[in-house]
């Protein structure tokens, strides 16, 4: 038996990583990784919302999974292009000046236009905000984050972090894969056990609490760059993919439903909420199998549909909600068997078309700015 936590912060996932650089593009099953991960942001606020077509297909609570996944992407892929980039980027201003300019320009078109189109109409603002006095110029300022926005202030934060942590592995330790591990790994340790900060006290947008997935994430992206260089053995790509699909289904049992079923015992729908580090390694294994392993992950993450679902999901985490919103009203007196499929369609719908007139034209512009600026 399951029991909801109505003080939970809303489950949402962070901006999916774009980039125009075509990193993502040169490894398909990252796109399929971040379908994932908001398939499971999705399916948990559709269970939430009473959109499920049996009681052992609530998913809700497991949002924060496909968050983390986010997080963890996100940081290997900024990392993997900086370890692509044939000159020294430390020694040119350019580089980092190209790097804002396309976090800025991914980010903020559609998040601006969302932002304004709930302060226009109560309703969205209702499914986007919920009854909060919550303003545009403070969730623009990063000052608030209600409901799906948590995660954009501490993806942003993240950004700002990250150049030194990419300055500390290439002028400090000179792309030596085994000190930098050494300092994800030590560094993660002591946020996560040593110096431990309860999920639900303090800041919720502090970058601290979730700091654990985007260090594993750079982590994984240090020992995708050392095994490039010194590729792994047939045997040792199979025992990667077998723990990725381990790391995968240890996820899977995580979900508080399916967890409460498996073991007997009620649970809360927040109990693995605080699990950071814990997730973040799961799926840095899952990402690392999806990319260096014998082919079966990486098979499957490379399914056509889930890429493109992947490819929207930034479009898909904006919209969604008010979308769910409204089919279920507009669709009460039908059954799961309709809604819920009609539902999906509806979320990819939009964002298809929100991906193509805002999000693809705005990477584009802020691509065509940073190439003048490197």
């Amino acid at each position: 038996m399951v029991r909801s936590d109505d003080s939970a912060p809303s489950d949402g996932p962070a901006p999916a990583p774009d980039d125009t650089s075509s990193v993502a593009a040169r490894i398909p099953a990252l796109d399929g990784l971040r379908g994932i991960a908001v398939l499971f942001v999705v399916l948990s606020h559709m269970s939430l919302s009473g959109l499920r077509p049996h009681p052992i297909l609530h998913f809700g609570g497991s949002g924060k999974y496909g968050v983390y996944l986010f997080f963890v992407l996100s940081s290997f892929l900024l990392s993997l292009h900086y370890f692509r980039t044939p000159a020294r980027p430390p020694n040119k201003p350019g580089y980092w000046a190209a790097y804002t300019v396309r976090r800025i320009f991914r980010i903020y078109p559609l998040y601006t236009i969302v932002l304004l189109a709930g302060w226009a109409v109560p309703f969205l603002g209702m499914a986007l905000y919920g009854p909060h006095d919550a303003t545009v110029l403070r969730h623009l300022l990063l000052l608030d984050g209600h409901k799906i926005f948590w995660a954009i202030p501490v993806e942003v934060k993240f950004y700002l972090l990250l150049p030194f942590l990419l300055v500390l592995y290439d002028a400090v330790l000179k792309r030596r894969a085994g000190p930098a591990l050494a300092i994800v790994a030590v560094a993660t340790m002591a946020k996560e056990y040593w110096l431990p900060v309860q999920f639900y006290h303090g800041d919720p947008l502090a970058l601290g609490v979730y700091l654990p997935a985007f260090l594993l994430g750079h982590g994984a992206a240090v020992l995708h760059a050392a095994i490039a260089l010194h590729p792994l053995s047939d045997a040792s790509r199979r025992i990667l993919d077998v723990a990725g699909i381990a790391a995968f289904v240890a996820v899977l049992a995580t979900i508080p439903t399916w967890y409460a079923a498996l073991t007997g015992t009620d649970t809360v729908l927040v109990r693995f909420h605080n699990a950071v580090a814990e997730y973040g390694i799961a799926w840095s294994i899952v990402l690392l199998a999806a990319t260096n392993g014998d082919g079966i992950v990486r098979r499957v993450f490379e399914w056509r549909p889930l890429r493109f679902v992947g490819v929207v999901s930034f479009s898909i985490y904006l919209g969604h909600l008010p979308v769910i919103e409204y089919m279920r009203r507009a669709l009460a007196d039908n059954g799961p068997l309709l809604t819920i499929p009609a539902t999906l369609a509806a979320i990819v719908a939009l964002a298809w078309l929100t991906y193509t007139l805002i999000e693809k034209p705005a990477m584009r512009l802020g691509a065509t700015i940073s190439r003048r600026l490197e």
